[in-house]
């Protein structure tokens, strides 16, 4: 299959791009980036800006993408509202043209945040609670390419990402800060060690995302393990995986009640997906990779 990809150098894009390669399709990835090293035969790598549709309008056209998987978001961790007014935008003009490029489906991140203030196990329908600037953002997106699909008799697959985490992943993230404080000999800093969320390994995101690329599928999808960790309980792993006594215990909120919130896979797992990597086997590669990265 021949599938446009955007983001590729990103954290989920890097895991993707190779995903995509393994199952063989034949890629076009579009990045601000110069092209890595050693790229698969099978990948196309343009030098390009979404803000700017020109600089790859004709290379979409000649390639004639059956499928793409939109992951670019520029800015990050900047959520205001110019940044997210300018990926709503770019967003929606890559939709149009890859639409009267021919293509017919097309397979986009969206985020958990676009939940809000949620709480507890969340399924696709649930109503948003005070979702925030990029929420909102994410949200209008999916509806500005929606009505493009369908004018275009197109699908729309829209994957919403819980909390990935693996090597690779930027340093301030959760999983990163844990790691360098667990192989320093230092005690985690946690605020909040109670507050759930759902953890899954950048591999088996990339991967769901890649699914939802390959199959025809239109509607939302929750993309998470399905189970709910709090933040003391990952910590705790850590430190044992790093042959260190756990500190936070089980990190439960005093009344029983869920600090957080996590995936309903029952979608995503309906049409044949599951994720493969157990949270210990995650961030057992985790840690791995940030020991092998510590100076000699």
């Amino acid at each position: 299959m021949r599938v446009l990809l955007t983001g590729a150098t990103g954290f989920l894009g890097r895991a993707a791009l190779k995903a995509l390669t393994n199952r063989g399709h034949e890629v076009l990835a579009l990045s601000r980036q110069p092209a890595p090293m050693h790229l698969p035969a099978q990948v196309r790598w343009l030098k390009s800006d979404l803000n700017q549709p020109d600089s790859y309008r004709t290379a979409v056209t000649e390639f004639s993408p059956q499928s793409a998987l939109h992951l670019a978001w520029e800015g990050i961790p900047d959520f205001g509202l110019p940044t997210c007014l300018r990926n709503l935008t770019s967003g929606a003009m890559l939709g149009e043209i890859l639409f009267r490029a021919g293509c017919r489906h097309l397979a986009v991140s969206g985020s958990c945040w676009e939940y809000g203030k949620v709480s507890g196990r969340i399924a696709e329908g649930c109503w948003p609670v005070a979702p925030g600037i990029f929420a909102a953002s994410k949200t209008s997106q999916r509806t500005l390419l929606k009505s493009l699909a369908t004018a275009a008799g197109a699908t729309l697959a829209w994957g919403r990402v819980f909390y990935p985490y693996g090597p690779g992943q930027k340093a301030s993230s959760l999983a990163p800060t844990l790691c360098r404080a667990v192989i320093g000999g230092e005690r985690p800093a946690l605020k909040t060690p109670a507050v759930v969320n759902d953890f899954l390994y950048v591999d088996d995101t990339a991967e769901a995302l890649v699914f939802l690329a390959e199959t025809p599928v239109a509607g939302v999808f929750n993309i998470g393990s399905g189970v709910g960790t709090p933040v003391g309980a990952l910590a705790d792993m850590l430190l044992q995986l790093g042959g260190r006594p756990a500190e936070y215990g089980s990190a439960c909120r005093a009344d029983g009640e869920v600090a957080g919130f996590f995936a309903d896979m029952s979608a995503l797992e309906a049409i044949g997906w599951r994720p493969r990597t157990s949270l210990e086997e995650g961030l057992r590669r985790t840690l791995e990779a940030f020991r092998r990265e510590l100076p000699c």
